[in-house]
């Protein structure tokens, strides 16, 4: 049986006869039809078929069949320019109500490209921080990297030669400051990976390693040192310090917690908190180039965080990087370190309660007082500071550690 008439109520608006609704009610028409889908190469070569999607419907994302020389393809956008919704290949667009056109991303590949008769000029850029980076599996913290490309043609990152989605990593200017996120860097396998900074103009390479050294739900590190054992003071020390890359075992297998921490150890320990940054020329005579730590201790020398003994009576340059360093030179650098940083360094304990606080350098007095007001600098005994003696690498994790600690606040 078939009504005699259709009531239509779309569009329409009424009002309930006792006055309840003081706005009239309006039910929306029902949208029907289809909708397109559409690709665009956005500057590439090549064809792709559009989709037609039914009102409401969803749909998946197809992989780009598109090229553009001398590009990668990184993501599909619905702005031309990337700054509207990103979808990668085989994502799902939910709800379509309306046409919708999708654009290839691409970023520049860098390299000579070898394409006949290309006058486009290439500019290797360089890393200023953050190359040749760590990321410890379970760390809330990603891997920042700065290089000094233009920020204005910046145009992607490949990781191990893929492109990636702008949803892995994070960029702002200065001159280009990238970071890849800790949720990416942790579906990567563990081992070093390749980092290519993409440019309009030009690239930059480094690699960083992907390393699993704690267990993210007990936050125990896995410790490779045969010398280091749990019940050791120094073991939750040394996993802190390893972890992060600051400290490194002087093999595979060992750590050599009761070696001496030397001048070298320490200024390269900063050098590796500050991200590797780029180093000038070594002006110490026994500074071996292209030893281990010529760079850091190159780098910490132009910021004036450690000095060397000034020039010999054979004429020579020394810094001394395998000499031992005492208690009260770790707390001058670290003290220059902190001003460099702009950590407050007013603090100031009384060293009166030392019986040998008058051992104290003049030129160290500052640092331990705010190293032992901080708490980073404890007396070996309740009543001994002992300047002039050695440290540790056990010893020193632990003083670095609440250095860290300090400089995190």
């Amino acid at each position: 049986i078939r009504p005699a008439f259709y009531l239509s109520l779309a569009n329409s608006a009424f009002s309930l006869g006792d006055g309840s609704l003081a706005t009239p009610y309006s039910i929306p028409a029902n949208q029907t039809g289809n909708h397109t889908v559409s690709y665009n190469s956005n500057g590439g070569t090549g064809t792709m078929a559009s989709a037609t999607v039914a009102n409401g419907g969803n749909y998946t994302v197809l992989p780009a069949a598109f090229n553009c020389s001398g590009h990668s393809f990184v993501n599909w956008n619905t702005q031309s320019n990337g700054s509207g919704t990103t979808y990668i290949p085989n994502a799902t667009i939910n709800n379509i109500t309306s046409n919708t056109t999708l654009y290839a991303q691409w970023s520049y590949n860098g390299g000579n490209g070898g394409g006949g008769g290309s006058t486009e000029t290439t500019t290797v850029y360089q890393f200023t921080k953050g190359a040749d980076g760590k990321y410890v599996i379970g760390s809330k913290d990603g891997l920042t990297f700065i290089c000094d490309g233009p920020y204005n043609k910046f145009s992607g990152i490949l990781v191990d030669g893929a492109s990636q989605p702008k949803t892995n990593y994070t960029y702002k200017e200065g001159s280009t400051i990238v970071t890849l996120k800790p949720e990416y860097l942790q579906t990567l396998a563990e081992g070093k990976h390749t980092l290519r900074l993409v440019y309009t103009n030009g690239y930059t390479d480094t690699t960083f390693t992907v390393s699993k050294h704690a267990n993210p739900q007990t936050s125990v590190w896995e410790n490779p040192f045969t010398d280091v054992k749990d019940t050791d003071w120094f073991y939750n020390n040394v996993g802190y310090v390893y972890q992060k890359g600051i400290m490194k075992g002087v093999s595979t297998l060992l750590f050599a917690s009761e070696q001496n921490t030397t001048r070298g150890m320490l200024a390269t320990m900063l050098y590796r908190l500050e991200g590797n940054p780029t180093a000038g020329k070594c002006p110490f005579d026994d500074v071996a180039k292209g030893s281990w730590y010529e760079s850091a201790i190159t780098w910490a020398a132009e910021n004036k965080l450690a000095n060397g003994y000034g020039v010999d009576k054979n004429d020579k340059n020394n810094f001394g990087p395998n000499d031992i360093l005492t208690r009260e030179q770790i707390v001058v650098i670290l003290y220059n370190y902190a001003k460099l940083k702009g950590m407050d360094v007013s603090g100031a304990a009384d060293l009166a309660a030392f019986t040998d606080a008058a051992k104290v350098s003049a030129y160290a007095v500052p640092a331990m007082k705010w190293a032992v007001k901080t708490g980073i600098m404890q007396g070996i005994r309740a009543d001994l500071l002992s300047p002039a003696s050695g440290t540790t690498r056990g010893q020193m994790a632990a003083i670095f550690e609440r250095f860290m600690e300090l400089n995190a606040k």
